[in-house]
């Protein structure tokens, strides 16, 4: 156990010099993190106990932000972390998270395309996100979320936001394998009985 906690910071120390270099990512609000090679972390703090959060509550984020799914990790709460009131339920958790993170994804979206748009000196009305990308229609401009994340510093967290309609769902209607499948599968993933 020392000796990994020795490699930790070993490699810890190195990404802090590399981080000196490399632009900081956008967090925009607790829950997105939005790096510069377009990779988006979703951050939960439900315990994943079978019900499939790890994966529902990201969809829920990543439909409003129209995020490229294959782009999507999540980070999950560890088990060495205490538990704080009841055992999550999927159905509760969902239910509790339906709006406020579909409001974040929905949020941080517009910060990127407002990004994008004084970049382009234009209007957000004129421009669309899709699939982790900013589109402005009448001159064909293009910029993906990886490219705005380094250069949206000093836009604002909008107040209100719209949600999508239902109709429009692309992510949240799809059966989407589960994203801590291939840690189950290759023996990562941490359960409590081994803490």
């Amino acid at each position: 156990m020392a000796a990994g906690g020795s490699l930790v910071l070993g490699c810890m120390s190195r990404d802090t010099n590399a981080a000196a270099s490399t632009p900081a990512p956008l967090r925009p609000n607790a829950w997105i993190r939005i790096n510069t090679d377009a990779s988006i972390i979703i951050a939960l703090a439900e315990s994943e106990m079978g019900q499939g959060v790890l994966t529902a509550m990201p969809m829920l984020v990543a439909e409003e932000l129209e995020a490229d799914w294959t782009r999507v990790r999540v980070e999950g709460r560890s088990w060495t972390q205490p538990m704080v009131g009841r055992a999550p339920v999927v159905v509760a958790v969902v239910r509790d998270g339906w709006r406020p993170l579909r409001e974040a994804g929905a949020a941080a979206r517009a910060m990127l395309i407002a990004a994008a748009t004084r970049t382009w000196k234009g209007s957000p009305a004129q421009c669309r996100a899709r699939d982790s990308v900013v589109f402005h229609a009448a001159s064909w401009r293009r910029t993906t979320y990886g490219e705005l994340a380094a250069i949206v510093a000093g836009v604002a967290v909008p107040n209100t936001v719209q949600l999508k309609d239902t109709f429009d769902f692309r992510v949240i209607r799809k059966s989407i394998p589960r994203l801590d499948t291939p840690a189950k599968v290759d023996g990562s993933a941490v359960f409590g009985m081994d803490v």
